[in-house]
């Protein structure tokens, strides 16, 4: 993931949140969170007071490219614990004005279905022949 942002001192919230090994929403508790900019002369980061999760960039003066680091422990809903990381590529330009030129997609959480569907009966004997 690519987030771009202009220099000279521009901020920008962010969120940070557990996501399962096939990038599907997980409903662990974070805490120790931390993040680190890879070259704070592109960008610097720093808590966000009202995001425990989250933190605010402030972009330098001259821009470039640089890597926003997080680390983070999460406490399954188990107890089981683990130490997980997450990372993005921050670019500190000038944001391309201009029309739009392309879709970009998000995606909810995967809810499962109320009643799973049933194959009809006669389905079920073609299938097992």
């Amino acid at each position: 993931m690519t987030f771009t942002f202009p220099p000279g001192a521009f901020t920008v919230p962010f969120d940070a949140s557990p996501v399962k090994a096939d990038g599907s929403p997980s409903g662990a508790v974070l805490s120790n969170v931390a993040f680190v900019a890879s070259d704070p002369v592109v960008f610097t980061v720093a808590p966000d007071p009202a995001n425990p999760n989250g933190g605010i960039l402030t972009s330098g003066p001259a821009g470039g490219t640089a890597i926003l680091t997080g680390t983070a422990t999460a406490t399954e809903a188990d107890g089981t614990v683990n130490g997980i990381t997450g990372a993005v590529t921050i670019v500190v330009s000038e944001v391309p004005q201009g029309p739009a030129a392309a879709l970009a997609f998000k995606f909810g959480d995967v809810v499962p279905p109320v009643n799973p569907p049933t194959p009809p009966a006669n389905q079920s004997k073609r299938n097992n022949r």
